[in-house]
């Protein structure tokens, strides 16, 4: 096994369940008072998302634990967080204040730390993706089933990010 996806694996790994931990830590009240601050989400979303995002990080960090699936979750994460660090980036230019609650209660972040946390995390799911071992094609098709709900939320999430429209959250 390789020593640098192993390390990126599980840094990744520790980082995703102590932000699933700190989440489920909090008030659902508060998680989704974040996301509506935020404007991650489109309105509606706003429910499931508060309440399922915990468990897909706890999901996410449990098969990094297993080395066939390194790659796939490395690209997944690595694709979200890149439609969050663009999202940050939204929120910097808007002038508004960058509280997402992603490692539990929502504290306001300095911008630079905010997006060099998220380009910290992009790039050590880069590395791991990159130095994965070779994994099974049956083991891919049966793991797309877990990436499609991380692909679909940052499909969502890009959409309502180029359109500027988060359903509800106009700026008037």
């Amino acid at each position: 096994m390789n020593a640098i996806a192993t390390a990126c694996s599980i840094l990744m790994a520790v980082v995703l369940a102590w932000a699933a931990v700190a989440k489920l830590s909090t008030p659902l009240a508060s998680r989704r008072a974040a996301l509506e601050r935020f404007r991650l989400v489109p309105r509606k979303a706003i429910l499931p998302v508060a309440v399922s995002l915990p468990f897909l990080e706890l999901a996410a960090a449990f098969f990094l634990l297993i080395p066939r699936l390194w790659m796939p979750v490395h690209i997944g994460l690595g694709l979200m967080f890149g439609v969050f660090t663009t999202i940050v980036l939204r929120e910097i230019i808007a002038g508004r204040s960058l509280e997402c609650g992603c490692f539990g209660e929502a504290r306001g972040s300095p911008p630079r730390v905010f997006l060099l946390r998220n380009l910290g995390l992009i790039l050590i799911c880069g590395v791991g993706a990159t130095y994965a071992p070779a994994r099974l094609p049956m083991v891919d098709a049966l793991f797309g089933a877990f990436l499609a709900p991380i692909w679909l939320l940052s499909s969502v999430l890009a959409k309502h990010l180029v359109s500027g429209d988060l359903q509800g959250h106009r700026q008037s």
